[in-house]
C-alpha cells in the first residue's frame, strides 16, 4: 500500500504553487535560489497591507497570467512548451492562432514587459526575460524573411507589428527616442521600415487571411472622434497648430514640401482623435490611429529627423502629444515624457519656444 505522509504546510509559496517539495530554508529556499526567484513565505506577524494603497490587478488579468507567470519564473520546467496553448484557451485571439515560433516567443516578451510594468518589485527579472524573448522571435522573423511569400506574409506582418509593440514595452531607454537616437540609427526606425515594407511587397488581401481573415481590411469612415470614443479630456489644439504650420511653412528650405505634408498628416490626426471646431470629426477612422503618422512619414523626412534638424524635431514634439491619446494603454506611458525630453536635450536653445505647448499637455 502508498505510504501516507505528512504534507508540508510551512513552504515557501512557489513550491506551493509549484506542487514540489520544498527544503523550507530562510530566507530563500533551495529551489528558488535554483533559479533566481523570489522565495515568498507567508508571514503572520507582518502588518496586513491596506488594498487601497495597493496595484490592484483584476481578477481577468490574474488569471489570464498566472500560468505564464510561472512558466517564466521557472524556465526549465517541462510543462513551458504547453503554456503558450493554454493561453490561447484563456485568451482566446485571432493573433494567437499562429502557430510560428517567433510569434509565440513576440507574445511572451510582450506578456513579461506587462508583468515587469505590474510588478515592480520583480521588474529587472522580468525585462530580462522580455529581452530574452523578444531576441528569439526577432531571428525567428529573419528567418521567415528569408522564404517569405504570399502564403506567409500575414505571419510576417504580425510579427512585425509585434516587434514594434515589445519594443515599446520594453520601456524608455536613455537615448532612444522612436525616430531618432544620441548616438546612431533610433532602434524603432528599421522596424517601421519593415512594417511598410511586408505591406508594400504583398497585397492586402494576402496579408489579411488566414488568422487574419477576421479582421477588416477596408477603408472605414466615422463619425466619431477618438476622445468621444475614450472619453478623452477635451484639447484646445487648433490655435497652437495653426502656428506650427505657419512656422514650418515659413522656416522650411528644400525640404519644405516634406515637412509641409508631415504637418498636414499630423493635422488629420488630431482633428481625428479630438475634432475640428465644432469638435466633432467625418473622417477615415484610421486618421483616428496616432501612429498611423510614423507609418505615413517618409524616409527623408526621417532620416532629418535622426539628423536632429531643429524643425523636424518641433514637428515631432507634436507627434508625443498624439500619443497621449494612447496612455490608457499600459506601453505608452512614459513614451510622450521621454520623447519631449529628448528633443529638448537635442534642439539649438532657440528653438526651444516651440516645444512649450508640447511640454504644457503632456506636463
Amino acid at each position: 500500500s502508498r505510504r501516507r505522509h505528512q504534507k508540508a504546510r510551512t513552504g515557501c509559496g512557489i513550491c506551493k504553487r509549484r506542487h514540489i517539495k520544498c527544503d523550507e530554508a530562510k530566507p530563500e529556499c533551495q529551489n528558488c535560489l535554483t533559479f533566481k526567484v523570489r522565495c515568498e513565505y507567508s508571514d503572520p506577524s507582518l502588518p496586513i497591507k491596506n488594498p487601497a494603497n495597493e496595484h490592484t490587478l483584476s481578477l481577468k488579468t490574474v488569471k489570464a497570467y498566472n500560468l505564464l507567470l510561472e512558466h517564466l519564473q521557472w524556465p526549465g520546467h517541462t510543462d513551458a512548451m504547453i503554456s503558450y496553448m493554454e493561453i490561447k484557451e484563456k485568451r482566446p485571439s485571432p493573433i494567437l492562432n499562429f502557430s510560428d515560433a517567433c510569434i509565440a516567443d513576440l507574445v511572451r516578451s510582450l506578456v513579461a514587459s506587462h508583468l515587469a510594468h505590474i510588478q515592480p518589485q520583480n521588474q529587472h527579472h522580468f525585462r530580462i526575460i522580455a529581452e530574452s524573448f523578444c531576441s528569439a522571435g526577432l531571428r525567428g522573423l529573419a528567418s521567415q524573411l528569408a522564404s517569405v511569400d504570399p502564403n506567409s506574409s500575414h505571419t510576417v506582418f504580425v510579427a512585425a507589428v509585434l516587434v514594434c509593440i515589445t519594443t515599446l514595452a520594453q520601456g524608455p531607454r536613455a537615448g532612444e527616442y522612436l525616430l531618432f537616437s544620441d548616438v546612431a540609427v533610433a532602434e524603432w526606425f528599421p522596424l517601421l521600415q519593415g512594417l511598410k515594407s511586408v505591406l508594400t511587397t504583398f497585397s492586402i488581401s494576402a496579408i489579411f487571411s488566414g488568422p487574419l481573415r477576421l479582421f477588416s481590411c477596408h477603408t472605414a469612415r466615422t463619425g466619431r472622434t477618438t476622445a468621444d470614443i475614450l472619453h478623452l479630456p477635451r484639447l484646445e489644439w487648433i490655435d497652437p497648430f495653426n502656428q506650427l504650420k505657419d512656422f514650418v511653412a515659413k522656416s522650411s528650405g528644400i525640404e519644405m514640401e516634406s515637412n509641409v505634408e508631415a504637418v498636414l498628416s499630423l493635422g488629420q490626426c488630431y482633428e481625428a482623435i479630438w475634432g475640428g471646431t465644432d469638435l466633432a470629426y467625418q473622417g477615415d477612422a484610421v486618421n483616428g490611429l496616432a501612429f498611423m503618422w510614423t507609418y505615413r512619414l517618409k524616409d527623408d523626412f526621417i532620416r532629418r529627423l535622426q539628423r536632429k534638424d531643429p524643425i523636424t524635431l518641433v514637428i515631432f514634439a507634436h507627434f508625443a502629444v498624439l500619443l497621449t491619446s494612447l496612455e490608457y494603454i499600459w506601453f505608452i506611458k512614459g513614451w510622450p515624457e521621454h520623447i519631449l525630453a529628448g528633443i529638448a536635450g537635442n534642439i539649438d536653445h532657440m528653438y526651444l519656444a516651440w516645444l512649450q505647448w508640447p511640454l504644457e499637455v503632456v506636463g
